[in-house]
């Protein structure tokens, strides 16, 4: 059961990003996605998103997900981002409400081009993105810190189990 334990793959993706839009605005960050490894023409679902939002001298964080219109999946062509619809849907720590998607975003393919960020009030950047950098980083290993605790509590696991065992019942 341990030696298995070890050989599993990855059960996340980070990905690192970066957009430039039109209003000088610049959105760093990663994103959590499903899947073990990177592939083109692959499908991903984002499940949490970090990072900031800068424009003139101004930055907020990136708080997360949304989940009113964006579908929060997209697709990665090697170097670039491709959403559909209302794309990725996310909010910033000052209450502002943003989608990555495509310009015309009834279309339901996935669309590597003529990509926005668009936002609600008071939302301080917002706009087609005229730079587009999408990269993935590392897999998310199971986190092989916890093989001391899990070794310790399985031994004391089978040591309680063994002195039930083998306990003699007591004599009145």
């Amino acid at each position: 059961m341990g030696l298995s334990l070890l050989s599993q793959p990855a059960q996340a993706l980070t990905w690192n990003f970066s957009y430039t839009v039109f209003d000088g605005g610049v959105f760093t960050g990663t994103y959590i996605t499903d899947g073990s490894t990177p592939a083109t023409d692959t499908i991903y679902n984002v499940t949490d998103i970090s990072g900031t939002i800068t424009k003139g001298g101004t930055t907020v964080l990136i708080s997360g997900l949304g989940n009113t219109v964006g579908n929060n999946t997209f697709k990665w062509d090697g170097t670039g981002i491709g959403v559909s619809g209302f794309g990725i849907e996310f909010t910033d720590t000052n209450g502002g409400e943003y989608n990555l998607t495509g310009l015309e975003p009834n279309d339901p393919s996935y669309v590597f081009t003529d990509l926005g960020i668009f936002s609600s009030p008071p939302a301080i950047s917002n706009g087609d993105i005229v730079t587009n950098n999408l990269a993935p980083a590392t897999a998310v290993p199971w986190e092989t810190d916890a093989l001391p605790v899990v070794g310790s509590t399985v031994l004391f696991g089978a040591g309680l189990w063994a002195k039930r065992k083998f306990a003699k019942p007591l004599q009145k």
